[in-house]
């Protein structure tokens, strides 16, 4: 009769890999969260124009950006034109652009972006 006495499955080859495996990987989360804390906390901030949720900035231009956003009351994904304060603070500027921003809704064609608001709010958030 043989006996074989196996040490504990904790003191085992594939435990010590797993060990290392975890050792390296929370220094990896680790280092990325140092690099990217500002990214992440900028990002937990909602930022709310009117009732959309702005999610995040899809372009930028010489008349202001484009977010990603999601409307509050229906929980509709949409694409959320923001003008540049500058720009608004012509009133005739501000009065051509409301008129170009009704005249574009009421477009209504595949192979033009549908405009379903134009308004003027202030941020909250």
């Amino acid at each position: 009769m043989t006996i074989h006495i196996l040490p504990p499955w904790w003191k085992t080859w594939w435990a010590y890999c797993l060990y290392a495996g975890v050792l390296v990987g929370s220094g990896a989360g680790t280092r990325w969260l140092i690099n990217n804390w500002k990214i992440i906390l900028a990002s937990r901030k909602a930022q709310y124009v009117s009732h959309y949720k702005l999610l995040e900035q899809l372009g930028e231009g010489g008349m202001g950006r484009v977010y990603k956003a999601s409307d509050v009351t229906t929980k509709q994904t949409v694409a959320l034109k923001v003008l540049n304060p500058t720009l608004l603070k012509d009133s005739e500027n501000r009065k051509r652009l409301m008129n170009e921003g009704q005249l574009l809704s009421s477009f209504l064609h595949p192979n033009i972006v549908r405009v379903y608001e134009v308004s003027e709010a202030g941020t909250q958030g």
